[in-house]
C-alpha cells in the first residue's frame, strides 16, 4: 500500500476593518452599535483542482504515482496558529467524500461596545483564505490606531497528508465468490446496508455466493456502473449470482464509460417491503450514486440491489 505523501498548501489570515470610531473629541464614553457578519464558503471543485495541480508536480518529481486521483486524509497548520472552530469544521470537509457543490453559511449579529472618552477604537475581523475557501471568523482585534500594513496579511502554511483515492475495478473471481459452506464467507465481501444477509442466494438454495470488490487507484481502470442481466441461458464468461439455485441465471456485468464520476464503494440493499421504492433517496446523502435493478426479480420473496457510491476523479 502506498505511503501518504505530504503536500503544502499556503493559506492566509487577512485582517479587515469592521469599523473605525473616533471619540477623541468627547470627554464622555460612547456606546457604539455595529453589525458583525460571520460567513464561510467552501468550493470543493476549486479545492480539488488546486490539489490536482499540485499533485501533478509531485508526480513529476516521482513522489506520487501517475494516473491516480489524490485527496487529503488530514489537513493541519504547520505553525503555531490557533485554528478557529469555523476553520476546523470546513477543513474536515476537505478530507471527506463530498458533492461538487459549494457549501456556505452567512449570519449577521448586532453587537455593542463602549468606547472610552478621548479615545479611538478600530475593530478588525480576521478572515481565513485558502484555495476554494474563505471564512470570516468571530476573531476580532480592537486597537486604537490603524493596523500596520505588514500585519494586515499573514501567510499560514498548511500540511496535507495525501492519499490516492480507491475505486472499484471489478469483482473477484470475475464476478463472485461461491462455496458450499457458509463459513467460507470472505471478510472483504460487500455487506448489506441494513445488516441483513449478504449472501446472494439467501433463501433460494444453491451455492453460497458473495460479492467481493477489487479496488484500484488507477482512474483508467475504475468502473462507472454494473448492468444486471437475468437470462435463461448460461454465460460461461461470467459467474452466476444464482449458481445452482435453479431458474434464471443472474450476472453482474461491469461497465466502464467515459466519465469523471467513478465507483468508490459498494453496498447491498435488501428489502422485504415496498421501502425499496425509496432507494434513489437512500444511502450517502447528497452524493452521486447508482444501483442495479432488483437482483431477486422473478424469484419471489424480498428485493435485493447492488448500490454504489460515486466520486469525481482528478487523475494526475
Amino acid at each position: 500500500m502506498p505511503m501518504p505523501v505530504t503536500m503544502t498548501m499556503m493559506a492566509k489570515y487577512v485582517w479587515k476593518l469592521v469599523f473605525d470610531y473616533d471619540n477623541s473629541g468627547s470627554p464622555t464614553p460612547m456606546e457604539h452599535t455595529y453589525a458583525l457578519t460571520q460567513s464561510g464558503s467552501y468550493n470543493p471543485m476549486m479545492f480539488n483542482e488546486f490539489v490536482s495541480k499540485e499533485a501533478k508536480k509531485l508526480v513529476e518529481s516521482g513522489k506520487l504515482q501517475s494516473g491516480a486521483s489524490y485527496r487529503p486524509s488530514s489537513v493541519t497548520f504547520m505553525t503555531g496558529h490557533q485554528m478557529s472552530k469555523e476553520v476546523s469544521s470546513f477543513l474536515q470537509n476537505m478530507t471527506m467524500d463530498q458533492p461538487e457543490k459549494t457549501m456556505s453559511y452567512d449570519r449577521m449579529e448586532v453587537r455593542k461596545v463602549m468606547i472610552g472618552p478621548k479615545s479611538r477604537m478600530m475593530v478588525y475581523q480576521r478572515t481565513f483564505e485558502a484555495p476554494g475557501m474563505i471564512i470570516q471568523e468571530d476573531t476580532l482585534k480592537m486597537i486604537a490606531a490603524p493596523l500596520p500594513k505588514e500585519e494586515m496579511v499573514e501567510e499560514v502554511p498548511m500540511q496535507m497528508m495525501m492519499v490516492a483515492m480507491k475505486f472499484v475495478k471489478g469483482l473477484k473471481l470475475n464476478q463472485v465468490v461461491s462455496s458450499d459452506n457458509p463459513l467460507d464467507a470472505p471478510s472483504d465481501r460487500v455487506r448489506d446496508w441494513f445488516g441483513g444477509s449478504d449472501e446472494m442466494n439467501y433463501m433460494y438454495g444453491g451455492k453460497f455466493v458473495w460479492i467481493v470488490p477489487i479496488m484500484t487507484t488507477q482512474v483508467s481502470e475504475a468502473l462507472t456502473s454494473f448492468d444486471l442481466v437475468i437470462t435463461p441461458k448460461a454465460d460461461p464468461h461470467h459467474d452466476d449470482l444464482a449458481k445452482d439455485a435453479g431458474g434464471s441465471h443472474r450476472y453482474l456485468i461491469p461497465i466502464k464509460q467515459t466519465s469523471d464520476l467513478f465507483m468508490t464503494e459498494l453496498t447491498l440493499a435488501r428489502f422485504s417491503s415496498d421501502a425499496h421504492l425509496l432507494l434513489p433517496t437512500m444511502f450517502w446523502p447528497n452524493l452521486p450514486k447508482g444501483f442495479t435493478s432488483d437482483i431477486n426479480m422473478e424469484r419471489g420473496g424480498g428485493y435485493l440491489y447492488l448500490v454504489w457510491k460515486m466520486q469525481k476523479a482528478y487523475p494526475v
